[in-house]
């Protein structure tokens, strides 16, 4: 935003870009106004008024039959006539129709407007630009800035948020609205719409919290927060501050039609004036203040206080405006009893600051009862070279008004004047001045430069000779060798007999070295282009141009130099400028150079178009070749948008959807959607959303899905290792194209009823991979059943029913003794195997430590009940044998109970013969008689023999 006003005292207006460029209407009407302000003889825009009591009182006390609760902030709109109130407990904005004046009509229609948490300070502002709504803004401190319609309705665009600390709103003249920042120490513009238009950075004066705008010129006041007041001023660009009130403030508003700022503190209202000029205080005694509002036109002033809002009626004082300097030391004002009555007290304050000190009676005597001109001579009272300030001061019974503060200084050559310069080309001016000659010999020179300290002169001081002349005296110097387009500054010094004069410093620019350059409007303007165009009127001379551009009016870039060549009459000249970042602002302006040097076209700006937006929402009707991209596409008002989907499976995508028709051009979120098929089952693939307009193409960020894969297959499904509480199950497993888990049921029966944990994922590829899980807990001895499960995004596979066994030791049962007779028997049992080759034998014997074994017999791998025997022979007569049977296999040997059984007994011996007796020395043995065993003796002899020998030895 630029802003242009017109400077008091001055011919030229000063340009402060602070955002966005939009001069037009701004311009105009800043023109206008500033106009208005310097003609002495306009009326003035409206009474002034003072406010010296409450009329009347409403709100909590249901004088309005409306009762506001937490009473805080108002606002006025000047074109309604309406009111309104923010109240704290609850959060509502009340609206009161004051179009009779002294009734407080309650608005219902839409009212009270509910809304969010206000926070800890927040604030009210209504739209009163020429080109009003009626829009009503609220600002909270927790969320944001709120925008509602006259109506109380919702306004699209808002809230806004993204405030470092929001802390006062307030609207200027072009209907925008302004927000105090706390954390950023800054005041940030919105347009009416909710577009961010720039903002002012018052860091040097504190951290804002409460704003005011004079909308008549733009001028922007801030309060700090717990601080004083400062007047940023629109015709210095908003570059410093200048303190107004120096005490804490509770909120701000502005009567733009006498440019009146009223200041509330918590216990009073301090009104001043656009120099700074204090005015009144007033509103003393209502309790503790938290709002103020104005109605300009009746100068009525509402004041929220003590729970109420309090009204003020203004009582008109004279309007007093302060004029220029005329002569050597006369001022000159106008005053206007503006309907207030007969004006007693009117007077000019003069002094060397704004304390002045000093007063002068108007030329003109009181009582004045009609807008008149006054003038005072100083003549006498002040000196020579010295700087005065001065202002015009009127009064009628009920208060006194202050024109505002101006300076002049007196010379020594009277009425010595810097005048327009004239004749101003490309490098040359004629420097003009006047004086008014007392027939006192008089020397002049003109001093001249780009800076006031000049640096050139038009003739050694004291310069040249002007005579001794009376009545008005014209000087002039032409003055060459200036450079084109550029601002110089010049005046006139004079001196006499009295001492020397400096006259006051002007300003002229020379013409530009190209003829009419100027910066045109861009065009086809895209999210990342644009096309820059400029113009002049072509003189013959070789011309080269660029363009400057860059985030400012600093720029930074240009582009390359071209060459126009030299022609005459209109030239044109447009460059695409291109690499450029959406929804961003640039500065730019065409630069051209010929002979006469270089020539810069004025500051133009544009606005980079918003990429369309796009979004994806996640894939839905997966199938094994296909699947649905759904997404959402928002054209942002980049003009009518298409989208289409790019698929594959890397990043480089490879395919595309076809494009869509146009889904909108505005500031809409439509639905986007594409089916896929034809895909890879089980396969990963990239994807994106891609969006069209003439803004740009919007390349959404990628993703991924995954095909559904074919079912998985299970096949050759086996048990191995398997040992009495252990086994391996393996299953060879083809996944279809996706990862597949493996689980194995199993149990002693189809139920199987125990399960393993899933297998590690297999890739996700249509090969075939053997997967096997352990066992572990086993019944030994049982037959279980199992199966390979496999599980992938497609769904479930089962394998076929298997079992395996699980070893044991034998078991052997049973133990009988059949055919028993004196010397044999045979032996019987049963054994089961336990799912493993196993031999079996019984041990018997006349004892439990048994002693002999039946040959072994063998048994197959299974679990039945084998009756197994075997003959015994050989055994003794009459007598009882122990026996048991006894089966081994690899896993062990397992032993049956003991069991006995007798042989039958021998027959009975019958008598026989007698045996006949041996002789001496004989005894029988095996049914006959031999002679008795010597060999003792033989031995006994030996041992002697041998012992006598060894006798002998020894």
């Amino acid at each position: 935003m630029r802003r242009s006003a017109h400077v008091p005292g001055s011919s030229a207006h000063v340009p402060r870009v602070v955002g966005a460029d939009r001069l037009g209407g701004r311009l105009a009407l800043a023109c206008a106004l500033a106009a208005a302000l310097t003609a002495l003889t306009a009326a003035p825009a409206s009474a002034a008024f003072r406010h010296p009591a409450v009329s009347a009182s409403f709100g909590s006390d249901g004088t309005s039959g409306t009762s506001i609760g937490g009473l805080d902030q108002l606002a006025f709109s000047q074109a309604s006539k309406r009111l309104y109130a923010l109240g704290r407990s609850p959060a509502r904005v009340h609206g009161f129709d004051t179009t009779t004046e002294g009734t407080y009509t309650a608005l219902s229609s839409g009212f009270p407007i509910t809304l969010a948490e206000p926070g800890g300070v927040p604030d009210l502002a209504t739209d009163n630009s020429p080109s009003s709504s009626g829009a009503i803004y609220f600002l909270s401190e927790s969320t944001g800035l709120y925008a509602f319609t006259s109506a109380g309705a919702g306004i699209s665009g808002f809230p806004i948020g993204g405030f470092g600390d929001p802390c006062g709103a307030a609207t200027d003249g072009e209907g925008n609205v302004w927000v105090g920042d706390y954390g950023s120490q800054s005041v940030k513009e919105f347009s009416s719409a909710g577009a961010s238009l720039g903002s002012v950075n018052v860091a040097a004066t504190g951290r804002p919290c409460h704003v005011a705008f004079d909308r008549s010129n733009d001028d922007l006041y801030v309060a700090d927060y717990n601080g004083a007041v400062y007047r940023y001023a629109n015709a210095g660009g908003y570059a410093s501050g200048t303190l107004v009130d120096p005490s804490s403030t509770q909120a701000l508003t502005v009567d733009a039609s006498s440019n009146t700022l009223y200041v509330a503190h918590s216990s009073q209202v301090d009104a001043y004036n656009e120099s700074g000029a204090h005015l009144e205080s007033f509103a003393t005694g209502l309790g503790s203040i938290t709002g103020v509002a104005v109605d300009e036109a009746r100068g009525i002033v509402y004041v929220s206080a003590g729970g109420k809002v309090r009204v003020l009626p203004g009582v008109v004082v004279p309007d007093a405006v302060t004029g220029d300097q005329t002569g050597d030391a006369t001022v000159n004002g106008h005053v206007d009893p503006a309907g207030g009555g007969e004006i007693v007290t009117c007077e000019f304050e003069f002094g060397t600051d704004t304390s002045y000190g000093e007063t002068a009676p108007c030329s003109q005597s009181t009582p004045i009862n009609a807008p008149t001109d006054v003038s005072a001579d100083l003549s006498g009272k002040v000196l020579g070279e010295t700087t005065y300030h001065y202002r015009l001061v009127a009064a009628n019974a009920s208060g006194t008004n202050y024109g505002a503060d101006r300076t002049f200084t007196p010379h020594f050559v009277s009425g010595l004047t810097t005048d327009p310069a004239t004749g101003v080309g490309k490098n040359e001016a004629t420097l003009n001045a006047h004086f008014i000659g007392t027939e006192e010999d008089t020397h002049y020179y003109f001093e001249w430069g780009t800076t006031t300290e000049y640096g050139n002169t038009s003739a050694t001081p004291p310069g040249d000779d002007a005579g001794s002349t009376s009545g008005n005296t014209p000087l002039s110097y032409d003055v060459s060798g200036l450079l084109p387009e550029t601002t110089y500054h010049y005046r006139v010094v004079a001196s006499n007999g009295k001492g020397t004069s400096p006259g006051n410093d002007r300003i002229f620019t020379t013409v530009k070295s190209v003829a009419d350059l100027a910066t045109g409007a861009a065009t086809t303007v895209t999210a990342s282009s644009a096309m820059l165009h400029g113009s002049w009127t072509g003189e013959g001379e070789g011309t080269t141009c660029h363009f400057d551009w860059g985030y400012n009016t600093l720029y930074g870039n240009s582009t390359p130099d071209v060459d126009e060549g030299s022609g005459t009459g209109p030239q044109s000249a447009a460059v695409l400028l291109s690499g450029l970042s959406p929804v961003t602002t640039f500065h730019y302006r065409i630069v051209c150079s010929n002979v006469f040097g270089p020539a810069y076209g004025g500051d133009q700006m544009l606005k980079t178009l918003a990429l369309p937006e796009v979004a994806l929402l996640p894939p839905s009707d997966y199938t094994t070749s296909g699947v649905t991209l759904s997404g959402t596409v928002g054209p942002r008002e980049g003009g009518s948008t298409t989208y289409h989907f790019e698929y594959g499976t890397t990043e480089s995508y490879g395919a595309s959807t076809p494009e869509s028709p146009p889904v909108g051009s505005d500031n809409g979120t439509y639905p986007a959607s594409a089916e896929l098929t034809g895909l890879e089952p089980g396969t990963l693939y990239h994807y994106r959303l891609v969006a069209t307009s003439p803004a740009g193409v919007r390349e959404g960020k990628d993703q991924t899905f995954t095909t559904v894969p074919l079912l998985p297959t299970v096949d050759s499904t086996s048990a191995s290792d398997v040992a009495p509480t252990t086994a391996t199950l393996t299953a060879m497993i083809n996944p279809g194209n996706g990862a597949t888990l493996v689980i194995f049921d199993y149990g002693p029966g189809l139920s199987y009823g125990s399960r393993t944990l899933p297998t590690e994922a297999t890739p996700a590829d249509g090969a075939d991979h053997p997967l096997s899980a352990q066992l572990t807990g086993l019944t030994p001895g049982t037959t279980y059943h199992y199966r390979a499960v496999a599980i992938n995004f497609n769904g479930v596979a089962t394998g076929a029913d298997e079992t395996f066994s699980t070893p044991d030791a034998p078991i052997v049962g049973g133990g009988s003794a059949t055919g028993v007779t004196q010397t044999g028997a045979l032996l019987s049992g049963n054994v089961q195997p336990g799912f493993s080759p196993t031999s079996y034998q019984f041990e018997y014997g006349p004892t439990s430590d048994y002693g002999h074994l039946t040959p072994a017999g063998g048994l197959g791998a299974d679990n039945a009940v084998h009756p197994v025997s075997a003959s015994l022979a050989g055994l003794a007569a009459g007598t009882t044998y122990h026996y048991r049977l006894v089966a081994s296999n690899a896993i062990g040997t397992t032993s049956g109970s003991d069991h006995t059984f007798a042989t039958a007994p021998a027959p009975p011996v019958m008598p026989g013969p007698a045996t006949p007796r041996c002789r001496k020395r004989f005894v029988r043995r095996h049914g006959r008689c031999v002679r008795k065993h010597r060999r003792h003796r033989h031995h006994a002899k030996h041992r002697k023999r041998h012992h006598r020998h060894g006798g002998r030895n020894a």
